[in-house]
């Protein structure tokens, strides 16, 4: 049990670390984990020193800039976020071999829609930590408001294949998305 509110802990670490917005309550309700859960988690780790706890101000403070250490802690949150590692980086891997690369969007509403996002952002931190995938944003050349995030193996991030999805877009579809934009 010490492991899984260590595992927990750790979680709760790198969530601080991508969202330094969120306050204590808000880390509860992305994880959705049971209240006494995440209570021994937030004690187990001020214990680890990964982070400080203020309750009263509802906010926990990282004591280090990457709670992850080195890279032998990539699977140290636990069962569900190591198959998610494995199973990401190796659909990454899958679509690198078709010259492409994965878009958050993606992972987060289509392959992992089923999956808690929190978890899904835990698993891809600790790859881009690791060192084993890298990340690009891009723009849409076709909609300015549009920016799209991309993640490639390292060895491949350079290619930026994530443009080829981008296509030029008909008259109509140009008209009917500034129409959109514009409240009509």
């Amino acid at each position: 049990m010490l492991a899984e509110r260590n595992e927990l802990a750790l979680q709760l670490a790198v969530l601080a670390k991508l969202h330094p917005e969120w306050s204590m309550s808000e880390l509860a309700l992305k994880l959705g984990w049971a209240p006494l859960f995440l209570i021994n988690a937030f004690d187990e780790g001020s214990a680890m020193e990964l982070f400080t706890v203020d309750q009263e101000a509802d906010t926990i403070k990282l004591v280090s800039e990457h709670p992850l250490g080195g890279q032998e802690n990539l699977y140290a949150m636990g069962n569900e976020v190591a198959r998610l590692t494995d199973e990401i980086l190796y659909a990454i891997a899958r679509a690198n071999k078709e010259e492409q690369d994965v878009s958050l969007e993606q992972f987060q509403w289509s392959w992992l829609s089923s999956v808690p996002v929190a978890h899904m952002e835990l698993a891809i931190e600790a790859l881009l930590f690791s060192g084993l995938i890298g990340k690009y944003t891009m723009n849409d050349p076709y909609d300015e408001n549009s920016v799209y995030t991309f993640f490639s193996l390292v060895s491949s991030v350079h290619n930026q294949w994530g443009s080829k999805q981008f296509k030029p877009r008909s008259k109509a579809n140009k008209k009917r998305i500034k129409k959109e934009r514009e409240g009509k």
